[in-house]
């Protein structure tokens, strides 16, 4: 119901029904007064009943995350609750780290930029306690990777993997089969011993003794592993292919949350940018300064640039969710390795300022697709290597699809 047609056929209402004649003077300015007492009226109880019947969301078919709630237009955490409201909130005592959406990043200590790079990169590497083992000599340590991919030259998570290891000192070593993977996807949730929990299909196992909690939040569409004795856990949502034409009422993204009493940054592969997500140290400005460093315009050069350079293996422990998390596998792997292979710290800056736009602007992937990543990487190429074939490559993607690229690499190739 809106709410301005509302108000004027109630405040219409009542000039109606007080609609009245009188020649004596005395009555007629005491029947204004009353009918301007009534309209005032009217009109708070019509305000009133428009703001009750209002839906409690004004964007049609959004869904807010858990411990969050709609507010007019746009989601929030409700009372006692922070972070992410697309994805979920947290508690206070407990530190999150989240990529959502087109995908915007945001870090444990909520620095936030986008990430253009539809292909594997570590998000965090942390040790949590484990709860009622022997302090200082029981742990849990974890690694998580994300995985992006290109759908309508938007770019969404697309699967999630976890290592782990659990371990207590105090009556056993680490050794190599006191470590387990895990591969969430739109299809399910894996594991390295050969487990499998189809989606909505929640499951229970131990590892070491200590339980393993694979759950679904069909509500949410959240896969989520939780390991409650190491105050973690991981949520994945993917994208929602019956959307595709429309924006998507849940958006896709990953969020990890663990506890106040976190170890961060244990070695440098805990901080960044080795691990995205940083540490709830890190400060106000850590993309910014790591632009400034590197000397590129923005943050999420400075990202896309971290995010190549920590030399990461294209694919995941299990070959079939490789096939369904990576789009183009084989290329993610041949533009991290010509990236790595550019030289100076500054060569590679060079050419991220150079290619970037090849994979930031929506015009070019929308036209390129996952093809964009082709394109960057013959970029890269290009100015890196070998200038004529780089280019001759990079032309020769573009003409496949009757596609245009940016002109910054159109002149440098001519």
């Amino acid at each position: 119901m809106d709410p301005r047609l509302t108000l004027s056929s109630c405040i219409i209402f009542s000039f109606q029904d007080f609609n009245l004649r009188s020649t004596d003077r005395w009555w007629t300015i005491q029947l204004i007064g009353m009918l301007f007492r009534l309209l005032i009226v009217s009109a708070v109880l019509c305000h009133v009943q428009a703001v009750l019947s209002r839906p409690p969301c004004r964007r049609p078919r959004l869904v807010c995350g858990e411990n969050a709630e709609c507010h007019d237009k746009s989601c929030g955490c409700k009372e006692g609750f922070f972070g992410q409201p697309l994805i979920e909130c947290h508690r206070s005592d407990q530190f999150q780290c989240v990529v959502q959406g087109g995908p915007h990043y945001s870090t444990f200590s909520k620095n936030s930029a986008n990430l253009f790079f539809p292909c594997k990169y570590r998000m965090a590497r942390v040790q949590t306690p484990l709860e009622r083992g022997v302090a200082g000599l029981a742990f849990c340590s974890f690694e998580v990777f994300g995985f992006n991919e290109i759908i309508n030259g938007r770019y969404y998570t697309s699967g999630v993997e976890i290592s782990l290891a659990i371990g207590d000192f105090a009556n056993q070593f680490f050794k190599q089969q006191d470590f387990i993977k895990f591969d969430i996807n739109q299809l399910a949730v894996e594991t390295s011993d050969g487990s499998i929990a189809m989606w909505g299909h929640d499951a229970s196992s131990k590892f070491n003794g200590i339980e393993v909690e694979c759950k679904f939040d069909t509500h949410h569409r959240f896969a989520i592993l939780s390991i409650p004795r190491c105050q973690f856990s991981v949520k994945f949502r993917p994208y929602n292919d019956a959307d595709t034409n429309i924006r998507q009422s849940q958006v896709p993204g990953i969020s990890i949350v663990v506890g106040q009493q976190t170890i961060f940054g244990e070695s440098d592969l805990g901080r960044y940018p080795s691990s995205l997500c940083g540490v709830p140290g890190d400060g106000s400005h850590l993309f910014q300064d790591r632009a400034s460093e590197l000397r590129l315009k923005n943050r999420h050069q400075a990202l896309l640039y971290d995010a190549l350079d920590q030399n990461l293996t294209q694919e995941s422990f299990l070959e079939e969710v490789t096939d369904s998390v990576l789009q183009d596998k084989d290329t993610c792997q041949a533009t991290v390795d010509e990236f790595l292979e550019c030289g100076t710290q500054e060569q590679k800056s060079k050419a991220i300022r150079l290619c970037f736009n090849v994979l930031s602007k929506r015009r070019f992937t929308k036209c390129l697709g996952i093809s964009a990543l082709s394109a960057f990487r013959a970029c890269v190429e290009a100015f890196c290597s070998d200038r004529a074939e780089g280019c001759e490559k990079y032309f020769e993607v573009l003409g496949n699809l009757d596609c245009k690229g940016p002109r910054k690499v159109k002149k440098f190739c001519h």
